[in-house]
């Protein structure tokens, strides 16, 4: 029996992840409030909390060789994930220390497209979806993946181009999303 309280309780706090994510962004191109630098890992930290909350209640799997499968697809695009958004490019730099004007990291997986984190993201999702077994949590893992969607997107338009001195010609020369894209001079 599905308690829906905990499901409303996780589609809110993943909902609220990504606010503190827009409001991290935004004042990181203007206020530069010193307590908002932390949104980002709350906002993380709330994001993974709904997923597995939600995954776990709406688990239903007893596949031996399917949880096998999409466990190691879990550990392989998680691990790419974190390695995208924490080690692929400075950490302090990045998200603690005054994010204006500076350059846009351009090497190793930034090479290959402008945001790989969302596509292991995305490919996280559909392996928790695939894992999990339950059409039930299909909604919510759209929802998150929308979501990312919608953050890369403000992020991209708005965000970094007021925060990296070399995002237009980072843009011009490197795909948005989907590696191999676009022709690379």
């Amino acid at each position: 029996m599905v308690n829906f309280g905990v499901v409303i309780a996780c589609y809110s706090t993943g909902l609220l992840s990504y606010i503190l994510f827009f409001i991290y962004d935004y004042n990181s191109i203007s206020k530069n409030i010193s307590f908002i630098k932390s949104f980002f890992i709350l906002g993380t930290i709330l994001n993974i909390c709904s997923t597995v909350t939600l995954s776990m209640v709406y688990y239903t799997n007893d596949n031996l060789s399917s949880i096998i499968i999409f466990s190691l697809f879990i550990v392989i695009f998680l691990s790419l994930e974190i390695y995208s958004l924490f080690f692929a490019i400075d950490f302090k730099e990045t998200y603690i220390e005054d994010s204006k004007k500076r350059l846009a990291y351009t090497k190793g997986v930034y090479s290959l497209c402008r945001h790989p984190g969302v596509l292991w993201y995305i490919l996280l999702y559909i392996s928790l979806g695939f894992l999990n077994n339950s059409i039930a949590a299909i909604p919510f893992y759209v929802m998150m993946v929308g979501l990312n969607i919608l953050y890369i997107v403000y992020e991209d338009y708005y965000v970094f181009p007021k925060t990296f001195v070399n995002y237009s010609e980072y843009k011009k020369n490197t795909p948005f999303l989907i590696p191999f894209t676009k022709r690379r001079k």
